[in-house]
């Protein structure tokens, strides 16, 4: 019956973990000074690394290395001002309105967990069927 999570790891050591695993990203020598150099990650030197993200790839393996990308509010097409729904067999799949959290981006909700112990549900952009946010749905 079910899953032991206790013994799951913090998945922040296991993101860790998986990073220092994978190749470095690439670095593209653009003259003699080091730092006109450009690269596929952010500058961790600094200490500002929000607004990136890495992927990851089916098939990945460590010597693939990783890749950053930058990334911007509104980035998914989603305009800053946009409602966020959620739906689900928690609701019958009626739109409920989720509430903006304290970080751009982030949408908080809580859920009732049906008797049969499974959520499924969607993230509606405005509340449109149309416009699933996640997660991703057959085409």
């Amino acid at each position: 019956w079910g899953q032991n999570l206790a013994d799951m790891p913090d998945p922040m050591v296991a993101m860790q973990r998986k990073l220092r695993r994978h190749a470095a990203p690439e670095v593209r020598p653009v003259g003699p000074d080091p730092d006109d150099w450009d690269w596929d990650a952010p500058d961790f030197s600094g200490g500002n690394t929000r607004g990136w993200s890495v992927m990851f790839c089916p098939g990945d393996t460590e010597n693939t290395p990783l890749r950053w990308f930058q990334t911007k509010p509104g980035s998914q097409g989603i305009p800053d001002d946009a409602s966020m729904e959620i739906t689900g067999n928690f609701s019958d799949w009626e739109a409920e309105p989720m509430q903006a959290g304290e970080v751009p981006g982030l949408h908080i909700c809580k859920v009732s967990v049906p008797a049969n112990g499974f959520v499924e549900f969607r993230f509606l952009v405005d509340g449109d069927p149309d416009r699933v946010l996640a997660p991703a749905t057959p085409a």
